[in-house]
Order: C-alpha cells, then sequence, then structure tokens
C-alpha cells in the first residue's frame, strides 16, 4: 500500500519518529523531508560495523537501505527526475544533514554521524544536532519538534531530562566564520594585511570585483577603481580557471608598493559585502511578514555559508526566487536574529 496524501503521511511520521502530530510539520514536502532524514539516522544506526570506533557507513549502502524501506512511501522516492535521498543527505539547495553537521563525508565514498550536541540557537530552543534516530533521544526524557530534517528541543522542557548530558555549542561558532565587529573598510584591511602575498604575475586575466550588479557575469570587469583606504587603494579580483576552484585576490596599491594577498574562500562573501557597503550599499535583504506567523527574507548577493546556516538552524526553507530575491521562508520571531547577522556583514535591511 502506497501512502500517499498528507495525513496518511503525517500519521506514519508520528510511528516512525514517536513526535505527536501537534509537534509535527503539517505540509508534504516538509513533512516527507522528516521521514527521509529520519530514515536516515536509522540506516547510520543499523549499517554501522561494530568495530569501527567512527561509525563508518558506505553512502551507496545507506542509500539502499533508506529506498528499499521508504519506496513504498515516499512515492518521489522512485522517480528517476529526483534525487530524494541525496538532497536530504548532502545536496544542496535546503538544509541537508551534512550541512547542518548531523553526517559528516570522509571521503571514499564514506560518511560518518556527526557528534550530537544542542545548540542555542535563541531564548527559547536548542537546535538538536545529531545522527541518533528520534526515538532514541526521546528515550532520555527530551520532547523534540520537528520541522522537515531539523529537530528543536524547547528549553523549558529540559528539566524533566536531566540525565541526558549533551554538550551546548553557541550560535556563532556553529553557524562558522563570521566577521568580527568592525567597520567595512577595517575589514578589507585586516584581509589585505593578514593575507599571503603573491605575485602580480598570478593575477593575469582576473576581472575586477565592480559591487553587486544582480549577477556574477555583471559584477566583475576587466578594471575597477577599486575602494581607497588609509593602507592604500584595495580592488577585489576574480580568477576564472578551467580546472581548478576560481581564486580570488586583494591588490594593494599604495605609495610605496603594489602587491597582491591571496583571499581565503570563507573571506570572499564578507569581502565583497565590505565593497558593497563602502560603495553606496548595494547589497540587501528583505523581510516581508506573510501574516501567519512566517515571513519571507530574500537576499539580492549570494549568501555565505554562516547566513545559510543561521536561516536553516531556526527554521528556514528555501523557497526560490520571490519578487526577484533568492528566499527563503522563515517564522517571524526568528527575523531579529538574522538581523544581527546582516548587520554584521554590513547589509542594508529593507521591511
Amino acid at each position: 500500500m502506497e501512502i500517499i496524501d498528507l495525513s496518511g503521511l503525517i500519521d506514519f511520521a508520528g510511528d516512525f519518529t514517536g513526535v505527536p502530530p501537534e509537534r509535527l510539520p503539517w505540509n508534504y514536502r516538509s513533512v516527507s523531508d522528516c521521514i527521509v532524514a529520519e530514515a536516515v539516522r536509522y540506516a547510520m544506526a543499523d549499517l554501522k560495523k561494530n568495530d569501527d570506533p567512527w561509525g563508518r557507513v558506505n553512502i551507496i549502502s545507506l542509500r539502499t537501505w533508506v529506498f528499499r524501506k521508504l519506496r513504498a512511501i515516499i512515492r518521489e522516492i522512485r522517480s528517476e527526475d529526483k534525487d530524494v535521498i541525496g538532497d536530504i543527505l548532502r545536496e544542496p539547495p535546503g538544509p541537508n544533514l551534512e550541512f547542518m553537521g548531523e553526517v559528516l563525508s570522509v571521503g571514499s565514498g564514506d560518511c560518518i554521524p556527526g557528534p550530537t550536541r544542542f545548540i542555542a540557537v535563541d531564548n527559547e530552543r536548542y537546535l538538536v544536532v545529531s545522527a541518533q534516530p528520534t526515538p532514541h533521544l526521546q528515550a532520555h526524557g527530551l520532547s523534540i519538534s520537528i520541522t522537515g530534517t531539523r529537530r528543536w528541543v524547547f528549553k523549558k522542557e529540559l528539566e524533566g531530562a536531566a540525565d541526558f548530558r549533551i554538550p551546548v555549542q553557541d550560535f556563532d561558532s556553529y553557524m562558522g566564520y563570521v566577521p568580527s565587529a568592525q567597520t567595512p573598510e577595517s575589514y578589507l584591511i585586516e584581509c589585505a594585511r593578514s593575507g599571503q602575498w603573491d605575485k602580480l604575475s598570478s593575477i593575469s586575466g582576473a576581472f575586477a570585483y565592480a559591487g553587486n550588479q544582480g549577477s556574477d557575469e555583471a559584477s566583475y570587469r576587466p578594471w575597477s577603481e577599486g575602494i581607497q583606504t588609509d593602507y592604500g587603494r584595495i580592488i577585489l579580483l576574480r580568477k576564472i580557471n578551467e580546472f581548478k576552484r576560481e581564486e580570488f585576490w586583494l591588490r594593494v596599491d599604495s605609495e610605496s608598493q603594489k602587491r597582491v594577498v591571496a583571499l581565503p574562500w570563507q573571506r570572499v562573501g564578507y569581502a565583497k559585502l565590505a565593497y558593497d557597503a563602502l560603495t553606496g550599499g548595494r547589497s540587501y535583504v528583505r523581510f516581508e511578514n506573510r501574516g501567519n506567523g512566517t515571513s519571507i527574507v530574500g537576499i539580492n548577493f549570494r549568501s555565505t555559508e554562516a547566513h545559510r546556516r543561521c536561516i536553516y538552524a531556526l527554521g528556514g526553507t528555501f523557497v526560490g526566487r520571490v519578487k526577484g530575491l533568492v528566499s527563503w521562508e522563515i517564522p517571524s520571531t526568528s527575523t531579529e536574529v538574522i538581523k544581527a547577522l546582516m548587520r554584521r556583514s554590513w547589509v542594508t535591511i529593507n521591511e
């Protein structure tokens, strides 16, 4: 028998996870994501070798296990045009288990469970990051709420689970690299001072960033005046390579010298946002309250890993383009946390 209607799927999800219906999502996409994510956790526990302290699991074996268990439950899982299991396990866009830290890829076609921990995402909730199946967590007195691939515990409900000690990670370290509080100019100067020097010849064929113009193609030009700072004139450069990842540099022209500094990948997005902030605030985020407890957050720039992890940890769902902006649906209660992160990234906030 194939369960394809929403009510049947919610009933199955409740039995599969041990979570009551009021703590489960109530739309088809989220509840099917919840079921597939839970099946991946069960597969991780079932397929690991007893003599492997890391719990290593072959990804092909994992995918096969999940497919066989759910092919009569989730109709899309049999589609040749979709990779439902891959989307949940490790493929963008969306809060896949690898991106959220529940499953870690270790190469050679294998993965291991990530360390179990709570993330203090706001004053009321902990995000649960764990490859353990939900019933294993609830057996220790935890009351889990689920939205798609993500699980939360309300802080006020932890009093009854005092015997279950899980490390708590602060939200900033979980999100990943975010610049410390400083001005956009000081950030560019810091990148220029701390980066690895390179030869001027290395930027041959590179294009200069000219500010957010709506697309990568329009935002890079053969030359740009750059930004005049106390450290010299700074120009952000990008070089597209045929057989390896694109490279970024900062060119620094001062009265005494001209030099090129390699820019680490994790700093590229913030360097562009700093440049935009110094040239008129071309990068912005827009919040739109839908009036049903949710809001739409849309951006006109390429998000960083920390931006996406923040949005997903707070319950956001990727919805594609809305009014020309890359957008997510988020709980309205999460808007202030996301605004605070955007301010730290020097992004203009529109409401």
